[in-house]
């Protein structure tokens, strides 16, 4: 939605995960609100390609069947192999980038450009929707917090002490009852007398 909006979409595929119809069909529904023009804008990125054990990729993609040559098609017959043991080999990467700059110079904008009216269009609306909901979730909010403080001036104010009960129907006194060890406070126990 930021102009200029991407250029290319590069769809990653694991070269050693079977790339099943399931996957495309959930590649698709991802895609589907782009409409068909984003297809244009894709490129598969094969990663993984040492499992290609220097075959061709396109056995690869004879091998893997209907899925993989469709999102293929879809693409343009667009798509690229990086290696990851050839990390220092940095001719894959160049060629990547020059694939890249084809595709934007063949494409000739960005995707957004054609649909970046519509989308300013509804921007406002819905900016102006937001700010009345947070006005309304802040006031909500501040009311809470004044009854909260109406109903906490209401109590009497002075040093809190309570005595805890322990699950034996022992008291265990305030600490200021007692004295100081080298370790810190100690407790003396009373007996309870609510039996």
């Amino acid at each position: 939605m930021c102009s200029p909006g991407p250029h290319i979409f590069l769809l990653v595929v694991p070269i050693f995960r079977a790339f099943k119809e399931k996957d495309l069909e959930a590649l698709l529904e991802v895609l589907m609100p782009l409409t068909e023009r984003v297809w244009r804008h894709c490129m598969v990125l094969f990663t993984w390609g040492y499992w290609l054990n220097d075959c061709p990729v396109e056995n690869y993609i004879v091998r893997e069947g209907k899925g993989i040559q469709e999102l293929l098609e879809k693409c343009g017959n667009r798509y690229h192999v990086l290696n990851p043991r050839h990390y220092d080999d940095s001719d894959q990467v160049k060629e990547l980038f020059k694939k890249i700059t084809v595709m934007v110079k063949q494409n000739g904008e960005s995707f957004t450009c054609k649909t970046k009216k519509k989308i300013s269009q509804k921007l406002p609306w819905r900016r102006i929707q937001k700010q009345e909901e947070w006005r309304k979730r802040e006031q909500k909010l501040i009311e809470r917090v004044m009854k909260a403080l109406a109903k906490e001036a209401e109590e009497p104010t002075g040093p809190f002490s309570t005595i805890a009960q322990s699950m034996d129907d022992f008291h265990i006194s305030d600490l200021g009852e007692d004295g100081s060890s080298e370790c810190g406070s100690f407790y003396t126990v009373r007996e309870s007398t609510n039996s």
